[in-house]
This record gives C-alpha cells, sequence and structure tokens, in this order.
C-alpha cells in the first residue's frame, strides 16, 4: 500500500478549518482585543501610579467610575437592544443602525451638558473644589469614550472581530502617543491623563464612522422608531445594568468620602491587578451575547442551557487559578507593578477582590442567558436586590474595615448574585 503523503498546506487548512467550525478563531480575535482595551486602561492607571501619586490615581478611578456607568447606560437601553433586534424581519438595518447611532449622540450629548451644569454650580465642598477640573474635563471625555464604545459594540454585533481588534489597536496607539506627548511638557495627572484619552478617542470614532459611514443612513422617522423598539427591551436592562455598575463603583465613591482620595487610589489599583484578567472575561461575554442568541434560534432553551454550563465552567477554571495566583503573589506583584509603598500594603485587599471577581465572571454566563431568554426583567430585579443589600451594608463596612471591608462586602454580593441567577435560571430551563 503506497504511503499517503499530504499536500504542504493540508495541516494548515485542517486547522483553520477546525478553528471556524468551533467558534475559536472569533474567540480568539476577541480575547486579543479584549487584551488591547485592557492594555490601554492599565496603562494609564500604571502611568499615574508610577508617575503621579495614589491621590490622581484615586481621581482618576473615580472618574473613570462615572464614564463607565453612562457607557452602561447606553449598552442597555441602546446597543444592547440594537444587538438583540438588528436581524429581526421587517428592519430596514441602515436605518435601525442610523437610529442607534444618533440615540448614542444625543444620549452623550445631554450626559455631558448635564457635567457641564455641574462644573458651574458652586458647590460650598472642599472636595468638590478639589475635583473641579475633572469635573470640567468630563464634559469632553463622556462623549468620546461613550461613541467609541458604541463603534466596538456596533461591529460586535456584526461580529467582525477582526475589525474591532485592529481599531481598537489603533486607538491604543493613539492614546500612547497622546500620554508621552503629555509627558514630555508636563507631569501627568489625572486631568491630562482624560484629556489626552478623550483627544485619541474622540479622533478615533470620527475616523471610524468616516470608513463605516456605509452601514447607517441617518433619518429622523428612524430615530423616533429605534428609540421605541429599544425601550422595549432596554427598561429592563437598564435597571440591571445599573444596579450591577453602581454596585462595582459603590466602594470606590464610599472611600473617597470616608478615607480619601489616596485610598481610593490604593484600591483603583488593587483593581486593575484584578482587572489583568478582562482579557479573558469581558472577551468571553462579549462573545456569549451574539452566540447566545444564535443558539436558543437553533437549538432551543435546552440548547442555551447546556451552552451556558460550558461558558461557566471554563469561566470559573480560569477565573479561580486566577484567583489563587493573586493569593499566593500578591504583596510581590503590587510592589513589581507600581514600586510605590502607599500601594504595597494592601495584598490581603487584592486576593478577596481576586475572589470575587471569579464568582462575578463565574456569573457572566448565567446573567447573558438570563437575558437571552427573554427574562430581563427577572435578572434586573436580581440585580436590583443586590445593589440595595451592598448600600445597606457597604458603608458600615467601609466605615468600619476600610478596604478589606470593601472588598468583602463585594464579595459576598457576588456569591449571593450568582447563586440567585442560577437557581432563577434553572428554573425556567426545565
Amino acid at each position: 500500500m503506497r504511503n499517503f503523503i499530504p499536500p504542504k498546506d493540508f495541516l494548515s487548512k485542517a486547522l483553520r478549518n477546525l478553528l471556524n467550525a468551533s467558534g475559536y478563531a472569533d474567540r480568539i480575535w476577541i480575547f486579543l482585543d479584549q487584551a488591547i482595551v485592557s492594555g490601554g486602561n492599565f496603562l494609564v492607571l500604571f502611568l499615574l501610579a508610577r508617575y503621579s501619586d495614589a491621590t490622581n490615581v484615586g481621581y482618576y478611578a473615580v472618574a473613570i467610575s462615572v464614564v463607565i456607568i453612562l457607557q452602561g447606560l447606553q449598552d442597555s437601553i441602546i446597543t444592547r437592544p440594537y444587538l438583540v433586534h438588528h436581524a429581526d424581519q421587517g428592519i430596514d438595518q441602515r436605518e435601525f443602525a442610523g437610529g442607534a447611532l444618533s440615540l448614542s449622540l444625543l444620549f452623550s450629548s445631554i450626559a455631558a451638558f448635564v457635567f457641564l451644569i455641574v462644573f458651574y454650580i458652586d458647590l460650598p465642598s472642599e472636595r468638590f473644589d478639589e475635583m473641579a477640573s475633572i469635573i470640567s474635563i468630563l464634559v469632553i471625555a463622556i462623549p468620546a469614550y461613550l461613541m467609541r464604545e458604541f463603534s466596538r459594540r456596533f461591529l460586535m454585533s456584526k461580529l467582525a472581530v477582526k475589525k474591532v481588534f485592529l481599531w481598537d489597536l489603533l486607538g491604543l496607539l493613539f492614546v500612547c502617543f497622546s500620554l508621552f506627548s503629555i509627558s514630555i511638557y508636563s507631569t501627568l495627572d489625572a486631568f491630562l491623563a482624560l484629556l489626552g484619552i478623550s483627544i485619541s478617542y474622540g479622533s478615533l470614532f470620527i475616523i471610524w464612522l468616516y470608513f463605516e459611514r456605509r452601514w447607517f443612513v441617518l433619518s429622523i422617522p428612524a430615530i423616533g422608531s429605534t428609540l421605541v423598539t429599544c425601550w422595549s427591551i432596554g427598561r429592563w436592562l437598564a435597571p440591571d445594568r445599573m444596579a450591577s455598575e453602581l454596585r462595582g463603583y459603590l466602594n470606590h465613591w464610599l472611600s473617597l468620602i470616608f478615607l480619601g482620595p489616596a485610598a481610593t487610589g490604593a484600591f483603583a489599583a488593587c483593581l486593575s491587578i484584578v482587572a489583568l484578567s478582562n482579557p479573558f472575561v469581558l472577551g468571553m461575554l462579549n462573545f456569549m451575547a451574539p452566540k447566545s442568541v444564535r443558539v436558543i434560534h437553533e437549538s432551543g432553551i435546552k440548547g442555551l442551557r447546556i451552552q451556558m454550563f460550558v461558558d461557566i465552567g471554563i469561566m470559573a477554571t480560569a477565573m479561580f487559578c486566577f484567583a489563587i495566583i493573586i493569593t499566593i503573589l500578591g504583596k510581590e506583584i503590587l510592589a513589581f507593578i507600581f514600586s510605590n509603598n502607599d500601594f504595597s500594603s494592601y495584598a490581603n485587599v487584592l486576593t478577596v477582590m481576586g475572589f470575587a471577581t471569579a464568582f462575578a465572571a463565574s456569573s457572566g454566563p448565567i446573567a447573558s442567558a438570563l437575558i437571552t431568554a427573554k427574562m430581563s426583567r427577572q435578572a434586573s430585579l436580581i440585580s436590583i436586590l443586590m445593589f440595595l443589600t451592598q448600600l445597606i451594608i457597604a458603608p458600615i463596612c467601609v466605615y468600619t474595615w476600610g478596604l478589606i471591608g470593601a472588598a468583602f462586602t463585594i464579595l459576598i454580593i457576588e456569591m449571593i448574585g450568582m447563586a440567585a441567577r442560577l437557581k432563577l435560571f434553572l428554573r425556567i430551563s426545565e
């Protein structure tokens, strides 16, 4: 029998077919993209912690918390409903996309105008005076951040993951150029960091919109119909997302009030190390949303249940391994990355935050499955109850035990939330 000799490109073609068939190729691109996004966020905190002080890190963290909360609100009432409905029958996709773009521009403009009013209000507070410059730069930062995030979510809805990666890589290069240019002429602080990032993201969105303009048709009637369609599901997604975002950043604000901006900076430094897991966590979650929609259409609720448990297994295995590594090497990691005595004594806070993040990430596939299964209202109720519980116990814990109390509050709430979401989904999928 003659020996079979495969063509030279046989193995490479087989590997590409395997990756494309299993969906792993898209996941790899998404993980790489999230590494770029998380790397940019970490770079700013790293530069501030290294070359400024914990106070500037704290002010920057509080400002970014406001931006991310607004991003979450925009995602829940505009971009996530767009993702769910953009492929529905009877919808003009270009007009629907143009409506979503117009709503995002309007939303970001209104949010920026609110902060402009806040800036001109003279409140009798010493801490408000200290943060006046940060409030002023948010007027520029909010539209830049929100529209850049819209562009990412829009391309993700098309599963154009390679494009998302390339645009985010370009955005990181813009940010690096801006920050290093600023550092040449001035000492980097929270205000200048936000200014550089805002200019970078705003410029990137304008360039992106020029190249991707073929997807959008602007029409005033379409804006109204898009608003009605998005609000039908967004009104339930918004409370859920806002409760989740407020839970995530409540301790930033409490630490700023009770412990001061330096302690807030230390807490943000610990979170930035935990956020090194974001390329995996957010990459998985970004891929789960469109894939869950496909699975439930093709295989029903039972198929979605199987997919959810597979995703939970992958997420939990990776994240609890990550938490164990942080537990063992937490102090050394803080000292190596930040090289600053303001942060190295918070290894215990970092450990607790690592396990809290593991539970939160493992709960992500359940939350995504609930939304896909049209259980947004029930999922929203769980998130609201979690936030209200944290709102009651967090001030006591932060005031009494400091940052370690803040970390344990998050851990307990995430464990309760994961159990409640899982119980709800199992009940509806039986």
